[in-house]
């Protein structure tokens, strides 16, 4: 075979040379270009989040906003699970609040409880109930602040917590307490179901509009007694825990629970404690 001059050859060797280079480059741009989408995307979402985390804070006060203007009308001297739970939604733009409460004063002051009602509640037994009720941190400015009584662990804690708080007056509201609560105080089981039997209404389901309420306390034992027999020991137990001033029919203090939406897509959650007047804790997760 003959072989060409290496004068000949060397167009394609400069032309395969140039090709494989450009190839190099295409993977090069190709590699880079899709480095520089990721980074871009990432950056993109980040500032979305931004954006959205900026709106549902923007929700969370307009609700807190809509929250202070609806406790500060006229209304009942009482509250009530119904009047309570009730969904409050409120469109705002491409936003959008739902908003319930939750009763401060449905649950045990620890700050102000004794030994011996703090030992009723779900988790704590009389020697940590002292250990709360006689420690040097009081007063707790948050619940959790239990979490550094000697004695207490997150397992104890999170048996109690729903039942406790730092915000109410010292009052639990018989409209609202659980049965976790009301054993608590002291009453019996017969009389805690006596109580729910009434605050549910004939429908046996709870927050309905046929619910039976306590309107103020000097009506409790005459309610409870004319809708059925109560344990003369609980009618005692009763009239001491309004005559110490432990009870109520009001709820001064509400949490208000908050689910920001954007587009219709939940973005953040907002518990919000607060009283007539003013907020006393605000969280956001």
């Amino acid at each position: 075979m003959k072989l060409l001059p290496k004068q000949l050859l060397s167009p394609y060797r400069k032309s395969g040379s140039i090709l494989i280079i450009s190839i190099w480059i295409l993977v090069f741009f190709s590699i880079l270009s899709v480095g520089l989408f990721r980074i871009v995307s990432a950056q993109i979402r980040i500032v979305k989040r931004i954006e959205e985390i900026a709106l549902s804070q923007y929700l969370a006060k307009a609700a807190y906003t809509y929250a202070t203007l609806e406790r500060k009308k006229p209304k009942t001297a009482y509250d009530t699970l119904y009047q309570l739970r009730q969904k409050r939604e409120k469109e705002l733009g491409r936003g959008k609040f739902i908003a319930t409460y939750i009763d401060e004063e449905s649950k045990i002051n620890i700050n102000n409880a004794s030994a011996e009602i703090l030992s009723g509640l779900p988790g704590l037994n009389p020697d940590l109930a002292k250990a709360i009720n006689e420690s040097t941190l009081k007063p707790f400015h948050l619940k959790e602040g239990l979490l550094l009584v000697e004695g207490m662990n997150e397992e104890i804690f999170a048996q109690c917590k729903d039942f406790i708080t730092t915000y109410s007056e010292g009052k639990v509201n018989i409209n609202t307490a659980s049965g976790e609560v009301l054993r608590a105080l002291g009453l019996s089981e017969g009389t805690i179901s006596t109580i729910n039997d009434f605050r549910i209404g004939s429908d046996s389901k709870e927050s309905t509009d046929d619910d039976g309420v306590f309107e103020d306390n000097g009506e409790i034992v005459v309610k409870l007694s004319a809708f059925s027999s109560i344990p003369a020991e609980d009618t005692l137990t009763l009239n001491q825990l309004i005559s110490q001033g432990l009870i109520t029919v009001e709820s001064k203090n509400l949490s208000l629970n908050v689910e920001a939406q954007i587009l219709d897509r939940p973005v953040m959650k907002y518990v919000i404690v607060m009283d007539k007047e003013k907020i006393k804790e605000w969280r956001e997760y």
